[in-house]
């Protein structure tokens, strides 16, 4: 019987063996980050991995640029056009590099022939950006009385994976192909400029491998290729080829072995998968019932707090959690602004402050909305703000203060506030919670000058 046929008549066997080879994948994680293995980027340290103005812009430029600190005068630029299929286009003893010249982001010339990058990694093309540019450097050309022909001047469009740039971006231009190659011609199919698409995955890659070769057996430039290495790294994160040099949970799922192979693995690994966001939402919905109802029944016997239930307010019904808007929240199904809410009649905030315990579109919240009670007796959302504050909470200060998405549904809201999908996991025992520590120095806060008078 083969492996995989053992594996499907018998799959609940194999579970110790799943929990036993997890933990040696654990331990050799842990062996192979000891050991010196490791993920770090100075660049994405200090960085945006998808900033193209700062991060990437920047740096191709500083090694384009003949003038340099590295001193290599035009060898990287060289490699740059090379590979975007132009090897000799430019004569290289004329060089000069530009960031954004005339907007344009980067700008290699060499007085008779130009290469205009527009570098698109994330951003939107602009109106008639692409049109704009090359009349921009057609207009200097003339100027200086050196008119640029269409096959002096070549347009590339640097993008992570786009075909070309918007018709809006070319507009009135177009681009057209010819036995010449790719041109962006005008409306009566006359050629403006040549044309190449370029791509962060296979163009900005393949530069960075030649670069590394020209200075893999040069002395005293290590540190030119820890530049190139960590530039690397970083194309590779944002163009999603990133492999870790630490072994990752992909690599263990893929693994087989005489007891437990790949398709067990990732079989087993699934079942565990689709019973997390069960016990995300049974530990949310315990927190809130009945986690948050015995901790607070002591304040509410002696009449320091009491429940606001959707009949007390329109303003608060719809916002009233139940169960199910734990299971949606985490299915991603849409649930968001759920929570429970409690009268503060105690203290200097009795009557207009109410103790708020919610979660939004991805964050928990816990704090203080400002609430007035009507004629009719409904509480309702009161436009009176409360001062943020601090607390000193286990040797840990937590800073209540209004949060932009949150304080538009709830207004005014006052509140400490963490990722609900990382909380969670510490809501698992809500006992011994960091949100209950929290929630119980807030309740002794509001409450203070009533203990004091007590």
């Amino acid at each position: 019987m083969s492996t995989s046929e053992r594996e499907s008549t018998s799959p609940d066997r194999r579970w110790p063996a799943f929990f036993e080879h997890f933990g040696r994948f654990y331990q050799r994680r842990k062996e192979e980050k000891q050991s010196g293995l490791n993920d770090y980027s100075l660049l994405a340290a200090v960085l945006n991995i998808s900033d193209e103005v700062h991060l990437h812009s920047k740096f191709l430029f500083s090694m384009l640029n003949p003038n340099g600190a590295h001193y290599r005068d035009s060898a990287f630029c060289r490699e740059f056009v090379t590979a975007l299929g132009y090897p000799d286009f430019l004569d290289w003893s004329k060089l000069r590099v530009f960031r954004e010249h005339s907007n344009v982001d980067l700008y290699l010339t060499d007085g008779e022939r130009h290469v205009l990058i527009e570098n698109k990694l994330n951003a939107i093309d602009q109106r008639e950006q692409v049109s704009r540019y090359i009349d921009q450097v057609k207009a200097e050309c003339n100027a200086r009385e050196i008119p640029a022909s269409p096959d002096s001047i070549l347009f590339v469009y640097l993008s992570n994976g786009r075909q070309a740039p918007s018709p809006g971006s070319l507009r009135p231009y177009q681009l057209d192909t010819s036995i010449d190659g790719l041109f962006v011609v005008d409306g009566d199919r006359r050629k403006v400029a040549r044309y190449a698409n370029a791509h962060y995955g296979t163009h900005i890659l393949s530069w960075i491998s030649s670069c590394l070769e020209l200075v893999g057996g040069v002395d005293n430039l290590e540190n030119i290729r820890n530049s190139f290495v960590d530039y690397r790294s970083v194309v590779e994160r944002v163009t999603k080829t990133y492999k870790s040099r630490v072994m990752n949970l992909e690599d263990f799922l893929l693994q087989s072995s005489p007891e437990l192979g790949s398709r067990a693995r990732i079989g087993h690994a699934f079942k565990i998968a689709r019973q997390v966001s069960f016990l995300k939402a049974k530990w949310l919905a315990g927190m809130f019932e009945p986690g948050l109802r015995e901790l607070l029944q002591e304040h509410v016997a002696r009449g320091s707090l009491t429940p606001i239930d959707a009949t007390d307010s329109k303003d608060l019904e719809s916002m009233q959690f139940a169960s199910e808007h734990a299971r949606r929240f985490f299915a991603g199904k849409g649930a968001r602004n759920r929570g429970k809410f409690w009268r503060v009649l105690r203290g200097s905030a009795s009557g207009s402050a109410a103790l708020a315990v919610l979660f939004g579109a991805r964050n928990l919240h816990i704090g203080v909305l400002p609430i007035r009670v009507s004629v009719a007796g409904h509480v309702e959302f009161d436009d009176k703000p409360i001062d943020e504050f601090m607390l000193l909470v286990a040797m840990q200060r937590f800073e209540f203060r209004r949060h932009t998405g949150i304080n538009s549904v709830f207004r005014n809201l006052v509140s400490w506030t963490a990722p609900l999908d990382a909380e969670i996991e510490d809501l698992a025992n809500f006992e011994g919670s960091r949100s209950k520590l929290i929630i119980n120095a807030l309740v002794e806060h509001l409450l203070q000058s009533a203990n004091t008078q007590e």
